[in-house]
């Protein structure tokens, strides 16, 4: 029989080789390196195959099928009668159940793996392997006399459904992840990949396939079953369909009546009269008008659209799908009218066949064509075109199985229009300096943190209309942001209100006024967050759609501690796109920051690499990696792999928060103690934190598998160092790398309430 392998899959790189090997069973195979061999038995019984696939990247994986061979006589093989069999996109696979013609000779037990197959005269289309699944013993009858009659068999998504697992989640970074819980260009099959290859043995037991979608989310977080784990990753954020086929193989698709662009999906048979018995059409009445959209684009920006547009249909109501992935606002727009006419179809289909015809699935998707005539249908409503199975029965009567097929027609977008309101504020990462928003890559949307502004009922009308903000402009406002938020000085320090208008320059009448409502702290000497009406920690900016500073706002006397005021005096009047809120008492911004790796003795210096540096901000704060810093040595009894932290007395007397990860490898030889210090050269040291190793026992990869998180003061060198012990044994060689977050302890903190504006132009028509 041949074997194929060719739809392996690996995630970022590509399938470079194939390797098959016969584990248990009489077999051979031929052209075993390729995805393609043939398997060749000699006996009846169970073969057990390997297949291990190697990427481009160097990578390799390996999973095991099972073929089974047998002959008339094999006592693996029962003849019996189909009692019943059902799959559907609502439970998310099939399952069956069969009566035994026969008692049956082993043990029956949960999960005894259970093929139902077919010998037909004449041949039937299709696969004579009807299902694949596992026995669920609960369900299993057994009859008076003492013998099992009736057999339950589940699919794979019925036992997904029962494995319990750990809550899931990942975010997506731009970089080289340091933590299981980060994914670079992180999308819904790089998540479930995780989940599935990780997490379960899955990959073992049945075939995967995912969706191929490419759109990039911000982070996933998943509870409750495998299963609905699953389902909550794909269904929430692009829509897919989590199901399984008849014979268990896994599938992650979008619905065709959901893809906007050319349809990709096979048409499996054109229906003939002589193919069916009947066809019912059920009639659907569908109470519904409109449909919302909302989420983000690939650039994350908030994205809404609304299909068939913002006017209210006649009757119905109104339904939405919230928080999902766009690749952009056009997308938006196509999927609510994509969904709308989903939810609008008029009919559904019950198909019944003649016969059996195992093309016919319901993952991965098909279409089905049929033309049907008004005398053809109890409904007399006439058809003609596309359908897309949702659920399939089969029956078996008088030895005959025959097939019905629960479908919907294809359906096609109604015209959305995109919907604009005002942003909700964004919060700042490290990834974004308060200075140089030359590219600012905002950050995922925070729900809940926003409220639409009030404006006032006399809107800032100029007085002439042919002026965009003349000199003269009156006064007007206030209008009103709620933005119930809290800034903290070493986290979340900075947020942006959407604002979009004309401030006045420094020569208007009536000059732009901020004010900011909240309370503002300051910790005390205890450690105490105390109100203060200190005006210097923070700073209110006024950005341009691209994201660059146009005007910085002054300040004036606080009169009342939850209250702060100023104004915007650019040199000119200024159309604006954000306020920014910024508390930056507490920044941690080095001027420069360097690896470095030191010896005990300096005849080992030759030997010395650096290592590689990468770094940015993490919130106020910064993260550090160095990576493959090494020491060969004969000599050495320790060595410092070093983080220099800014330049001389930069950070002197300065609180210091400092999360530590490292890891060594040394090729012969033992790593004895591993210490993280704060150092400054001859000028004094912290220790920070310290492990000691047994002599006997090898360097564990990785020290700890937390971060380490410790306290100390800058020095007039600041140098974030581990320091690993060393046995010496001849020439020998240790690679090092060190993984540091650094942040400052936070000294400021506004609850924020509102943010008010006056005195502003509208933006030109």
């Amino acid at each position: 029989m041949q074997l194929d392998a060719s739809q392996s899959w690996v995630i970022g790189s590509s399938i470079s080789s194939y390797m098959w090997s016969v584990v248990r069973g009489a077999a051979t195979l031929q052209n075993a390196d390729t995805a393609t061999p043939m398997l060749t038995a000699t006996a009846a019984g169970r073969i057990l195959l390997k297949c291990t696939v190697t990427a481009e990247n160097g990578k390799s994986s390996s999973s095991y099928r099972n073929v089974y061979v047998y002959n008339e006589s094999s006592p693996m093989v029962h003849q019996v009668e189909l009692e019943h069999f059902s799959g559907s996109l609502e439970e998310g696979g099939f399952e069956f159940s069969v009566r035994l013609m026969n008692s049956l000779q082993n043990q029956p037990r949960d999960y005894l793996k259970v093929i139902l197959f077919s010998e037909d005269f004449p041949q039937a289309i299709g696969d004579n392997v009807l299902a694949i699944g596992w026995m669920d013993e609960k369900d299993c009858t057994v009859d008076e006399n003492g013998g099992l009659s009736i057999l339950s068999i589940r699919g794979a998504q019925h036992w997904l459904k029962l494995c319990a697992g750990y809550p899931s989640g990942a975010e997506n970074v731009n970089r080289i992840p340091t933590a299981w819980t980060e994914i670079q260009n992180l999308t819904v099959d790089k998540m479930l990949f995780h989940l599935l290859y990780w997490r379960t043995t899955l990959s073992n037991c049945v075939d995967i396939l995912l969706s191929g979608d490419e759109r990039i989310a911000p982070a996933f977080h998943a509870v409750g079953s495998v299963w609905e784990q699953m389902r909550l990753i794909a269904e929430e954020s692009i829509l897919a369909v989590v199901c399984c086929d008849a014979c268990s193989r896994l599938f992650v698709q979008i619905h065709p009546n959901l893809i906007p662009a050319e349809r990709d999906v096979p048409l499996v048979l054109d229906l003939s009269k002589d193919d069916f018995q009947r066809i019912e059409i059920q009639s659907r009445n569908p109470e519904i008008h409109q449909y919302h959209v909302s989420g983000i684009d690939q650039n994350r920006k908030p994205v809404f659209a609304t299909a068939p547009g913002l006017v209210y249909g006649r009757y119905g109501k109104t339904t939405s799908k919230e928080q999902l992935l766009f690749v952009n606002q056009q997308h938006a727009i196509q999927l609510a009218g994509l969904l709308l006419a989903r939810e609008k179809r008029e009919y559904d289909f019950s198909i019944h066949l003649t016969g059996a015809i195992r093309l016919f699935q319901i993952v991965p998707f098909s279409f089905i064509h049929i033309d049907v005539a008004a005398t053809d249908t109890p409904a007399r409503v006439s058809y003609a075109g596309n359908v897309i199975p949702s659920r399939i029965e089969y029956n078996f009567e008088n030895g005959m199985l025959t097939q019905t097929i629960f479908s919907e027609p294809e359906t096609f977008a109604i015209s959305g229009v995109a919907q604009y309101f005002s942003d909700p504020p964004i919060v700042g990462t490290a990834e974004i300096p308060l200075l140089d928003f030359n590219s600012p890559q905002w950050p995922a949307l925070t729900p809940g943190f926003f409220a639409p502004p009030w404006l006032p009922s006399d809107e800032p009308l100029p007085p002439e209309p042919d002026a965009i903000c003349p000199i003269n402009a009156p006064a007007n406002g206030p209008f009103i942001w709620s933005i119930p938020y809290v800034l903290i000085s070493n986290g979340k320090y900075i947020i942006f209100v959407p604002a979009r208008l004309i401030i006045r320059s420094s020569g208007h009448d009536n000059k732009t006024v901020w004010g900011v409502r909240g309370q503002f702290f300051k910790k005390d000497e205890n450690d105490i967050w105390q109100e203060t009406s200190e005006n210097d920690f923070y700073n209110v900016y006024a950005y341009n759609s691209a994201g660059q500073i146009v005007a910085s706002g002054t300040k004036d006397v606080v009169t009342d501690p939850k209250y702060r005021t100023g104004t915007f005096q650019p040199p000119a009047a200024t159309e604006i796109a954000y306020v920014g809120l910024a508390i930056e008492a507490d920044l941690l911004r080095p001027t420069t920051i360097f690896p470095e790796v030191e010896t005990e003795h300096f005849w080992d210096n030759p030997g010395i690499i650096h290592g590689e540096l990468s770094w940015g901000y993490s919130g106020a704060g910064i993260w550090a990696n160095i990576q493959n810093a090494m020491l060969t040595y004969n000599y050495s009894s320790g060595v410092y792999c070093k983080l220099r932290l800014g330049g001389y007395q930069e950070f002197l007397g300065y609180p210091l928060i400092i999360k530590q990860k490292v890891l060594a490898f040394q090729n012969k030889g033992n790593i004895l103690s591993a210490h993280g210090q704060l150092r400054s050269d001859s000028l004094g040291l912290t220790w920070l934190w310290h492990e000691d190793f047994p002599d006997s026992q090898f360097t564990p990869p990785y020290l700890w598998k937390e971060f380490k998180e410790s306290q100390a003061f800058g020095k007039h060198y600041t140098y974030i160092c581990a320091y690993f012990t060393l046995q010496k044994d001849g020439q020998t060689q240790i690679i090092m790398q060190q993984y540091v977050e650094i942040r400052r302890p936070a000294r400021y903190r506004i609850n924020l309430l509102s943010l008010e504006l006056w005195n502003a132009c509208p933006l030109p028509e």
